[in-house]
């Protein structure tokens, strides 16, 4: 949670931050701060998302209301040779244009 990291399923469900609802934190005078709640979207500014990945500069986190993903029933893997980095790049690209216009690739 400190690094706000999602990992290679970032481009499908995002990274930590879209995931905590809510948290409670140690900030460093020694004040305890409970942000956020359970609705995935609250009015102002997104604190929560602020003390999400400052890696502690901010404050420790000692507790977090997460939302769950289901786990995907069907997991495929791709792997990819080219020749050049602007070949891989634009397949990559092409990848991401391609689901986001809901086209399959076959």
């Amino acid at each position: 949670m400190a690094e706000n990291s999602g990992g290679p399923h970032t481009l499908k469900y995002g990274v930590t931050t879209n995931h905590v609802l809510g948290l409670r934190a140690v900030m460093p005078d020694g004040e305890i701060v409970s942000l956020g709640g359970d609705l995935a979207e609250s009015p102002g500014l997104d604190l929560v998302g602020l003390l999400t990945g400052a890696e502690g500069t901010l404050g420790i986190v000692t507790e977090a209301t997460v939302r769950l993903t289901p786990k995907a029933p069907v997991i495929r893997m791709l792997l990819g040779a080219f020749d050049t980095l602007e070949d891989a790049t634009s397949a990559v690209t092409e990848i991401i244009a391609a689901a986001c216009c809901r086209r399959r690739w076959r």
